[in-house]
Order: C-alpha cells, then structure tokens, then sequence
C-alpha cells in the first residue's frame, strides 16, 4: 500500500507540475490572479481525488492490528 501510495502522489505531483507549467504559459492565464485562483481550485479537487483513491486502496489492503502483523503479512 505505501508503495503504491508513493506511486500516486508521484504521478499527480509530475502531472500537476506539467500542466502549472503549461498554463504560465498560456495566454488565457496573462493575469496572473486568474492562474492562483485556478490552481488554487485545482489543488482542491486534486486532494479530494486523492482522498478517495488513498480510501479504496487501504480498503483493499489487510490493516495490520497494533500488537502485529495480520496473517497474510506472516
């Protein structure tokens, strides 16, 4: 789970850079209020896909109790 967790937050991080880095460049953004705002909403809506994906994938993983591992860890 922290490996493919590490996967998706790297994936996004790349993406998100990519398409910050496209939008400076971009006429529509030449105010830049208009590009904070937008990445501001972006950041939003990205944690909250993010919430969700990092909530199905620890559903699919067995959740260790506190005093050890689970059996399939053993």
């Amino acid at each position: 789970m922290e490996f493919a967790s590490k996967n998706i937050m790297l994936n996004v991080h790349s993406i998100f850079r990519e398409a910050m880095q496209s939008l400076e460049k971009s006429k529509i953004f030449k105010d830049s209020n208009k590009l904070v705002n937008f990445r501001n909403k972006l950041i939003l809506e990205v944690e909250e896909m993010l919430e969700n994906i990092l909530i199905n994938l620890a559903d699919s993983y067995p959740q260790a109790p506190p005093a050890g591992a689970t059996p399939r860890m053993r």
